[in-house]
């Protein structure tokens, strides 16, 4: 039986320290990461950080000059856009202290696309690395999609300064660092000029469903997706494609739209049950009612269902 070394094949560029930008101390991988965090390399320094006030002057000079930093998303000689040599494929997200709240961090561990996820440096923060397309042209579209799903599946906000490809990731002190070698890649792409964002979504109750498409939307849905597993088609991808059909089976069908959901969401090949129950749920109290089930139906043609 031959072993798959997963995350020996996810490399970065470790530096000394932030303001080091020039001077890379040496290409590691992800078990090397791992390592450091889970025991404790830098527990010294990230325990003086977190007894520190994040206000005094004291804070700022040890994340800038005491702990160490990987450019996670690749391998650089310089870390700047231009330093960049090879893609890692992957990304970083980071959620501050007052995004966070109870039982977050199981969640983020449960969901598929979750490769690591552990304590920010500051302790009262979560890091999490997922993995994506090892491309610098598509990296920040990816972030900006990543960002969307972060927002409808968890209910926060991650910090956009991660979007620069060679933004650096302070190590950290966490024993109990996850890791999931087998998540699933995060392929999805935004692109605000082409799809409609729903992430500004603000409204806190579920709307009472009420359908204007013409004719009989139960019957209509029933042959789409009837269609859709005869040929084994996905009709979700990308990632704003399954926003767009969560909300308008929401408008149409309300809570009855959730078995059509997982219906034509499970032919994507990342799939899961309880992801696409939470998603629907979201989308049941965001929706605002702009999305028609006439959206369906144009992406089934598109698809050329019928």
């Amino acid at each position: 039986m031959e072993i798959k070394f997963i995350n020996s094949e996810f490399n970065f560029t470790l530096f000394p320290n932030i303001i080091s930008a020039g001077k890379p101390s040496a290409d590691i991988n992800m078990n090397d990461l791992l390592e450091a965090i889970k025991h404790g390399y830098c527990r010294e320094t990230i325990e003086k950080l977190r007894g520190a006030s994040p206000k005094i002057e004291e804070y700022k000079d040890i994340k800038k000059t005491e702990i160490p930093c990987v450019t996670l998303s690749g391998i650089f000689n310089y870390r700047n856009e231009k330093g960049l040599i090879k893609h890692s494929g992957l990304i970083q997200t980071d959620i501050d202290e007052e995004e966070c709240r109870d039982f977050l961090f199981e969640e983020i561990c449960d969901n598929s696309y979750t490769y690591v996820c552990f304590k920010s440096p500051g302790g009262k923060g979560l890091k999490a690395i997922v993995k994506i397309k090892p491309s610098a042209e598509t990296h920040l579209f990816q972030f900006l999609a990543l960002e969307i799903y972060y927002k409808e599946m968890f209910g926060v906000k991650i910090d956009s300064q991660v979007k620069d490809i060679s933004r650096a990731m302070l190590l950290s002190f966490d024993p109990d660092i996850y890791c999931n070698p087998w998540s699933n890649v995060f392929d999805e792409t935004y692109i605000p000029e082409s799809y409609p964002s729903h992430s500004a979504r603000s409204s806190k109750k579920a709307r009472k469903h009420k359908s204007t498409y013409p004719g009989n939307p139960t019957e209509l849905i029933e042959k789409i997706i009837n269609l859709i597993e005869e040929k084994n088609i996905d009709i979700t991808h990308p990632y704003g494609n399954w926003l767009t059909i969560g909300f308008a089976l929401c408008e149409t069908f309300g809570e009855e739209g959730k078995e059509y959901f997982h219906r034509l969401s499970k032919f994507h090949p990342y799939y899961n049950f309880t992801e696409t129950e939470q998603m629907y749920r979201k989308l049941l109290l965001k929706n605002d009612g702009r999305t028609k089930f006439g959206s369906i139906v144009y992406l089934a043609k598109g698809a050329n269902i019928f």
